[in-house]
């Protein structure tokens, strides 16, 4: 879990720079960087349903800050239909439900309860 953490943080900074380079970029030369840029992305984690996260997620689709939305969970489907509902009642926004069956190993213990909302921009 610990290694898990790691990595996640890692990516979420990663995901963080490519947004910061792109506030210094002039109006002008943006286009042309927007037309170029790999696709970022970072994770929202529920372990219960939590509207301020929610409202969080709608007010980025809002601004135009999201392009898609997928719904990863293992055993807590309840948990993630509610989420994809919260984030529909506001907005009419297709969100992708995916099914991901996580199996502990030795060194790696999963939150199987937990879902994953993967935020692309």
């Amino acid at each position: 879990m610990k290694n898990i953490c790691i990595i996640v943080s890692a990516l979420i900074l990663c995901s963080g720079c490519v947004s910061n380079r792109d506030k210094k970029i002039s109006t002008t030369n943006k286009n042309s960087l927007q037309d170029r840029m790999v696709e970022s992305w970072y994770p929202v984690l529920f372990n219960k349903y939590n509207q301020n996260k929610i409202d969080k997620i709608i007010n980025s689709i809002k601004n135009g800050k999201v392009k898609r939305i997928t719904i990863s969970y293992d055993n807590n489907v309840i948990l993630a239909e509610q989420i994809k509902k919260g984030i529909q009642k506001e907005l009419n926004f297709a969100i992708l439900m995916k099914y991901m069956k996580t199996k502990n190993a030795e060194r790696v213990k999963y939150d199987h309860d937990r879902v994953v909302v993967t935020i692309y921009r």
